[in-house]
C-alpha cells in the first residue's frame, strides 16, 4: 500500500478524491501485529514525501516504527498520514493526504512570525475553526494575558484590548489600543465596570496557566461583562496524561451552563497533548 503511493492505479487517491485503505484480521491478544508489510525502502522514501504515523492505541506506533524505521510518530510538514487502528478483531489501516489530517493546515513558522509566544497559534486556529471574524470596532477582554501573545495578536485586528494579569506584558505588546490592568482577575471588577459602561466586551479570551476548573471559576464572574451572543475562548490546560478529560469538560459545561450556550471543546492542531480549547457563547 505504501509503495502504491507512486503507482498510477492510485490517481484518484493522489488527487484527493479517494482514500487508500485496507484491513487485516489479527489475534487481539497477541503482541505481534503480523501485518506482513513488505516494502522497498528506497521506493518508500520518495523525495518530498514524509509519512506521519497515527495509531490507536498508541502502543501500535512503536511496534510499527520498529518494523518500518522510516515512519515517524510526530513529524511536521508531512505529505501523508498512515492511520492504523486496532479493534473488533481487526487492524484497519489507511493512508490519507497530510493536508486533510487537521481542520487547518500546519504552517507554524508563518504563524509565529513576529509573535511574542507560540500561544498565538491557538488563537489564530480557533478563530478560523469557529468562524469568528475580528473587526476594528471590537472591544476584547484578555484574561491572564501575560506575556501578551494573544493581546498582541488581537490589538492588530480590533479596536481595543483590555488585558488583565498581575504579571508584566512584553513591551512590544503595549500599543496605544491596549490597556493593561495589572491585577488578578478577581480584583479587577471595579476596573471592568468602568470599561463596560455603555458597552460590554465583544469577545473574552483566556490562556492562563491554571487547572481548567480553577480557570472556569475565575472566568464565570467576568461573563456579565460579555455581550449576549458573543464568544468565550479558553485554553484548558490538563496537568498530566490522565484519561479524565471528558469528565472535566463535562464539569466545565456544568460550571458555565447558566451563562453559556453552544459549548464546544476542540483539540486544535496548535494545542499540546495536555491542552484542549473550550468555546461557548454568552446566553
Amino acid at each position: 500500500m505504501l509503495m502504491d503511493l507512486e503507482g498510477t492505479d492510485q490517481s484518484a487517491f493522489l488527487s484527493g478524491e479517494g482514500v487508500l485503505k485496507a484491513s487485516k484480521k489479527v489475534d487481539m491478544e497477541s503482541d505481534s501485529l503480523d501485518l506482513n508489510i513488505n516494502y522497498n525502502s528506497e521506493k518508500f522514501m520518495v523525495p518530498n514525501r514524509k509519512i506521519r504515523l497515527q495509531t490507536f492505541p498508541r502502543e501500535l506506533a512503536m511496534k510499527l516504527i520498529d518494523e518500518i524505521p522510516e515512519l515517524e510518530g510526530a513529524v511536521h510538514d508531512f505529505s501523508h498520514s498512515l492511520y492504523v487502528v486496532k479493534g473488533d478483531g481487526l487492524i484497519r489501516y489507511g493512508i490519507g493526504k497530510g493536508e486533510d489530517m487537521y481542520l487547518v493546515a500546519c504552517d507554524r513558522e508563518a504563524l509565529l512570525k513576529g509573535a511574542v509566544a507560540r500561544a498565538c497559534l491557538k488563537l489564530e486556529e480557533v478563530l478560523y475553526v469557529k468562524g469568528i471574524t475580528l473587526n476594528s470596532h471590537m472591544l476584547v477582554l484578555d484574561v491572564g494575558a501575560a506575556p501578551g501573545a494573544w493581546t498582541e495578536y488581537l490589538s492588530k485586528k480590533v479596536h481595543h484590548v483590555v488585558a488583565i494579569d498581575p504579571g508584566k506584558l512584553d513591551q512590544n505588546v503595549l500599543a496605544g489600543n491596549v490597556t493593561h490592568i495589572c491585577k488578578k482577575a478577581q480584583d479587577s471588577m471595579a476596573d471592568l465596570v468602568m470599561w463596560t459602561t455603555g458597552r460590554n466586551f465583544d469577545l473574552l479570551v483566556c490562556d492562563m496557566n491554571k487547572h481548567p476548573v480553577e480557570a472556569a471559576e475565575i472566568i464565570v464572574p467576568l461573563l456579565k461583562f460579555l455581550k449576549y451572543g458573543s464568544f468565550l475562548i479558553v485554553t484548558l490546560k490538563f496537568h498530566g496524561r490522565g484519561k479524565n478529560k471528558d469528565d472535566k469538560v463535562g464539569e466545565l459545561k456544568s460550571i458555565f451552563g447558566a451563562s453559556l450556550k453552544e459549548m464546544d471543546c476542540i483539540w486544535l492542531l496548535a494545542n499540546s497533548i495536555y491542552e484542549r480549547t473550550f468555546v461557548g457563547r454568552r446566553k
